[in-house]
């Protein structure tokens, strides 16, 4: 019943069996490649969120989207739940998924915008501009997209060539993302993006 409550399995109200349900689906989207490289930071997901008190993400490329892999929270009354794991998002949707297409090659980015997103040229202009700022700073701050007095940040998980792995987000109250906290914040999500590429040298992800 409690399969059947949280939709990983249907009860035909006939018969009275159970059946899988499409839910599934969303559960499996976590799983695949994505699954060594989340186990081997997962901890230290686990730690930036304490260390932050926000609710951190993280983000790998699927397809022509974005899924959320790991979600934890630093323990903090206010839980950012805007990204549940394995559910995907646009790559103009979010900081994470902005990141994640900054860091694509230019070509990609391209098709992404054009096509997948099909963005008008306004839009694409402004959104290259983001992307280019993504690339130049390393980081990414949104205020009041997920909702009012919520803010986010995001950050690269590159290996040691500079390749894009993931992308790490964190969500919470704006107030911890403006002036000396934003600082605070961007300096605390960097140095753990820094040692989860160290921690991951020589894996296979």
């Amino acid at each position: 019943m409690t399969l059947r409550d949280e939709g990983l399995v249907r009860q035909d109200p006939a018969s009275g069996l159970y059946s899988a349900s499409i839910g599934l689906l969303e559960l499996s989207r976590a799983v695949p490649e994505s699954l060594s490289l989340t186990a081997l930071v997962e901890e230290q997901i686990k730690q930036l969120a304490e260390e932050t008190q926000t609710t951190v993400y993280l983000s790998v490329v699927s397809g022509d989207a974005v899924v959320c892999t790991a979600r934890h929270n630093g323990g903090r009354a206010i839980e950012v739940r805007w990204w549940a794991v394995g559910e995907e998002r646009a790559f103009n949707k979010g900081t994470g998924p902005r990141v994640l297409l900054a860091y694509q090659p230019e070509e990609r980015r391209e098709v992404v915008m054009k096509n997948t997103l099909a963005l008008e040229a306004d839009q694409i202009t402004e959104l290259r501009n983001e992307l280019d700022d993504i690339r130049a700073t390393g980081v990414i701050v949104k205020h009041d997209e997920i909702a009012t007095g919520l803010s986010a940040m995001a950050v690269p998980l590159l290996d040691q060539n500079g390749m894009i792995l993931a992308a790490i987000s964190t969500g919470g109250l704006s107030p911890r993302y403006k002036g000396a906290d934003r600082s605070e914040m961007e300096n605390l999500m960097t140095k753990a993006a820094a040692d989860m590429g160290e921690k991951l040298r020589g894996y296979s992800v």
